[in-house]
């Protein structure tokens, strides 16, 4: 952002945008190329139609993943915002994939491409939120302003920690960084 909030917008949709259609041109690159890979891997005819499938199921899973991950962890996580990402991350995952996935596989027997495509259904939730969080003025705000830098030094307060300490206050100054620097030693604290 380095001070501007709408540049840092306009470069994180562009970003979007690549991602996406790379991820359509890596979807149709498996998706044209999977009848040769097949073929070299020795698939049996048997299997041949179901692994067909997985891989169709597979190139919608690349698509909607490319947008995800760029969300989640090439725009908004390298954007500061970690701690909401590590939660859009988990809960799509524990509350919606994982139990859709055991349900639909093992208590409805449902063909195992369908299964694996709903194994992926936590990509697909988490798109929309992460647009709404991108567009929202919080984390454009953040950006712009640069987000200075916090470091908190943990330890019981011996030697070696205030050694630390010295060498870290010493490190940001000789960096030139703008940073707000803590010592941590209350044990409720580091908890």
């Amino acid at each position: 952002g380095a001070g501007n909030e709408e540049n840092a917008y306009n470069y994180s949709m562009i970003l979007l945008r690549v991602s996406f259609f790379c991820g359509i041109l890596v979807g149709l690159f498996v998706l044209l190329f999977s009848p040769l890979i097949l073929s070299l891997m020795g698939i049996s005819k048997s299997i041949y139609p179901l692994t067909k499938q997985i891989v169709k199921s597979e190139v919608f899973i690349i698509v909607v993943k490319s947008l995800s991950l760029q969300l989640l962890v090439g725009i908004l996580r390298a954007g500061g915002d970690v701690i909401w990402t590590i939660f859009m991350d988990l809960v799509p995952l524990w509350c919606v994939a994982i139990p859709i996935t055991y349900f639909t596989g093992l208590q409805l027997g449902w063909p195992i491409y369908i299964v694996y495509l709903l194994s992926c259904s936590d990509e697909v939730i988490k798109i929309w939120p992460c647009i709404r969080r991108l567009k929202s003025k919080k984390v454009r705000k953040e950006w712009s302003e640069g987000g200075k830098m916090e470091i908190k030094v943990i330890g019981a307060g011996c030697k070696e920690c205030d050694t630390l300490y010295q060498n870290v206050k010493e490190a940001v100054k000789e960096l030139g960084k703008d940073a707000k620097i803590e010592k941590v030693e209350e044990l409720i604290e580091i908890v």
